[in-house]
């Protein structure tokens, strides 16, 4: 079996392969080197830090959120 070229593959497609082949290491280093390159999606400059509590507030709301909607809908999906 022939490997694919990882160095013409995107990141998405390395992503895919790599949950499919997770005991492949070459595949894992080749995305890894990949993703090291890539721009950060933000950066955070120190004086963002009272900005970045705010932001981690707003997240685990959404998250708390998004779990009562869960529960919510295991909740009504299994009175039926």
């Amino acid at each position: 079996m022939t490997k694919p070229d990882f160095q013409h593959m995107s990141v998405d497609e390395l992503r895919a392969y790599m949950l499919a082949h997770r005991e492949d290491e070459a595949a894992f280093h080749t995305l890894i080197d990949r993703l090291a390159t890539q721009t950060p999606l933000a950066v955070l400059e120190p004086e963002d830090s009272s900005d970045f509590q705010e932001v981690i507030r707003q997240v685990k709301q959404l998250k708390q959120g998004q779990r009562a909607q869960q529960i919510q809908g295991a909740d009504t999906s299994g009175n039926g």
